[in-house]
């Protein structure tokens, strides 16, 4: 049941890393020109162009993100997991500071940081601790076999509660900065705050349109996305990968350093 849904999120992932690697291809090659201001009509027309309409163009930016995973997971644990994400995780951090700074700096981003930390009340109900706990569970990519393959590797001598905690504080961390990448950028531009995809590849490219060096910003906040759709699929891969090796018989369980 584990690995039945590692391959679920994972098929997510690829998808998703598909779609904003077209989206990242046509900022920089100047189909999607965010230079000046665009309407909801344009983002959604583009979308519906480059994304729900194009599947030849998904296929390809989709098996690309594919291929970069599997360049990667080929190199094994140490070579290529563990390498890239030392590369990868301080650059996402690097990218998220540079956006975070960007739009708190807006005129009227107080405006989104009340909207978004300020509590309304009102909307807890028992549908939100349901929704609130499956977010946990696929943040931290719990019930999927990740931690357990990943904690495979350790030092026997390693802390695993120190380890584990850590994870889940600096993944909370991390999901509440990007709260303060978004939400200033939105109401100082009046977008509406909506969610999913639309969220992110409708409403804020307009909120790009409206900024100095928008498709600069724009190429950065969707690089920022690929790194983390990417640091998460290559951990997912490896239970799958694992789990086949040990079926086999191949797989050796050898500690990091």
């Amino acid at each position: 049941m584990g690995l039945l849904g590692s391959f679920g999120i994972l098929a997510y992932y690829m998808v998703l890393g598909g779609w904003v690697l077209n989206y990242i291809g046509s900022l920089i090659s100047g189909q999607l020109d965010l230079s000046q201001p665009v309407t909801i009509e344009t983002t959604s027309t583009f979308f519906h162009d480059h994304i729900h309409n194009n599947p030849l163009a998904i296929l390809i930016y989709t098996g690309l993100f594919v291929l970069v995973n599997y360049i990667i997971l080929a190199k094994g644990i140490m070579d290529g997991i563990e390498r890239s994400v030392k590369f990868l995780m301080p650059l996402l951090f690097v990218f998220l500071l540079v956006m975070i700074v960007r739009n708190v700096t807006l005129p009227g981003a107080m405006e989104g940081i009340k909207f978004y930390l300020v509590p309304d009340f009102s909307k807890i109900t028992k549908e939100l601790f349901v929704f609130v706990l499956g977010q946990v569970f696929f943040a931290l990519s719990l019930g999927f076999g990740v931690l357990i393959t990943l904690s495979s590797y350790l030092n026997k001598n390693e802390d695993l509660v120190k380890t584990a905690t850590i994870t889940g504080v600096i993944n909370t961390l991390i999901a509440l900065a990007a709260g303060f990448m978004i939400f200033p950028s939105l109401f100082s531009f009046n977008v509406a705050p909506n969610s999913g995809p639309t969220l992110v590849f409708q409403s804020l490219p307009i909120v790009f349109s409206h900024m100095w060096a928008g498709s600069v910003f724009a190429t950065i906040f969707f690089s920022l996305l690929v790194i983390a759709a990417l640091t998460t699929s290559i951990t997912i891969y490896e239970v799958l990968i694992t789990a086949l090796q040990e079926k086999q018989g191949s797989r050796v369980s050898k500690p990091l350093p």
